[in-house]
């Protein structure tokens, strides 16, 4: 999609097998460029906009909208739960969950500080790595931030090491929020800064902060990330091992050891949405602090939904009970993985799309072609995620010719972009 001076551009990747002709999905990742104009600074022109082509092209565009409003909400999100942890409301400061007793081996790790974990790297821009722009390439400077980053875990992994009788290896594990404040050129040095903010169980987030300056010039920022890594061992030992914290000895420490918990919360808290779309488990509790993320999730399976083709719609009788004729009614049971059966009405309705859109979101209306909705109750509103909280009461079909009433507890999310909803 683009945005007035920015876009953001999708990269899926795919691995496959020499002689084989399966590809694997490996992952998708998001860039987000900005516009910048000869001056050098943000460009206040802004961009052509993108017309999508196709319902999958116009899908996509409305998540990325989304996901923009997440990007700017991210900062303030994670300083809410940092400000939830120091009140207390975070129980297991670790972020990590219930864990076993630390194994004995570790009591002999020595106490490490904050600076003990400093790496600082310097890199000459070679025209080599930069575009025919003199400008360099974005993957260049995150290979060595990763390189600076297994420096400074390797520095701590040596005592881990050591007490734990093996050798261990860096191993990666994710990489957060890498953000380009500014652009480098040929010939510039580039320093790489790299430090463990935090130690938690079994895995340890590193800062990494990158400055450039041109010879004589002044040092200025332009970019940070934040690594994840682990310890493992060797073949006989692949998991990764527990750790000894590293204490922060300075005021800038001590604040990167609080924001690294508050990233983690939100890390783990993204990730456990992604994978309950992927489980058995059909609800969950409401978390506000990821509220833009439960919405996203919520937009993105109606419109998989909406238009996946594998599902088969089984046409069911019109269920009469004061529901309007013209409709149809389909069923689908369990196909889509998750223990639930799904109904879907359709009525062709000869109406400008803003009408249509009204009357669904009418929930007087909607027991006129709703065959199983029997009441139903915005609760709580969230209008800052184009969502609301319902309280709906159902009457659903029982095996034996009955019914039985059930009420629920449902996300709904609307969207209304240039005519389209």
């Amino acid at each position: 999609n683009a945005f007035r001076t920015s876009m953001e551009v999708a990269v899926a990747i795919w691995s496959q097998q020499p002689g084989s002709a399966k590809a694997d999905y490996q992952t998708t990742v998001y860039f987000v460029f900005v516009a910048i104009g000869a001056d050098g600074k943000k460009s206040k022109k802004p961009l052509p906009q993108l017309l999508p082509q196709t319902e999958g092209e116009f899908d996509e565009m409305v998540l990325s909208k989304e996901r923009r409003t997440m990007r700017f909400a991210k900062k303030d999100l994670v300083q809410q739960l940092i400000h939830d942890e120091r009140k207390g409301s975070i129980a297991n400061a670790s972020g990590e969950g219930e864990i076993e007793a630390p194994p004995s081996w570790l009591s002999d790790v020595r106490d490490f500080r904050s600076s003990e974990c400093h790496v600082e790297i310097t890199e000459l821009v070679l025209p080599s790595h930069a575009n025919h722009h003199g400008n360099t390439f974005g993957g260049q400077i995150m290979s060595w931030m990763a390189k600076a980053a297994t420096l400074s875990a390797m520095d701590y992994a040596a005592d881990v090491s050591r007490a734990f009788g093996k050798r261990l290896y860096v191993s990666p594990l994710g990489l957060d929020s890498v953000t380009f404040m500014g652009p480098s050129r040929t010939g510039d040095r580039i320093t790489i800064h790299a430090t463990v903010n935090r130690v938690f169980v079994a895995s340890m987030e590193i800062g990494v902060r990158v400055e450039a300056n041109s010879v004589g010039g002044e040092r200025r920022h332009i970019n940070t990330g934040y690594f994840t890594v682990v310890l493992l061992g060797d073949e006989e030992h692949p998991r990764a091992v527990p750790l000894a914290p590293v204490l922060p000895d300075s005021a800038q420490a001590t604040e990167r050891y609080e924001c690294a918990l508050g990233r983690r919360r939100f890390r783990l808290r993204k990730r456990e949405l992604v994978a309950r779309t992927s489980t058995k488990k059909i609800s969950w509790a409401w978390d506000a602090s990821v509220a833009a993320e439960i919405c996203l999730a919520n937009c993105a399976s109606l419109l998989k939904l909406a238009h996946a083709t594998s599902l088969e719609w089984k046409e069911i009788p019109h269920p009469g009970g004061g529901i309007e004729d013209g409709f149809g009614y389909y069923m689908n049971e369990g196909q889509s993985g998750l223990p639930v059966t799904a109904i879907k009405a359709v009525y062709l309705v000869r109406a400008a799309p803003a009408d249509v859109f009204n009357v669904v979101m009418d929930l007087e209306q909607r027991r006129k072609w709703d065959a199983v909705m029997q009441r139903g109750e915005v609760r709580v509103p969230l209008p800052e995620h184009g969502s609301d909280i319902l309280w709906a009461l159902y009457r659903t079909p029982t095996r034996d010719g009955g019914s039985v009433e059930r009420d629920f507890s449902l996300l709904r999310s609307h969207r209304e972009d240039e005519g389209r909803f």
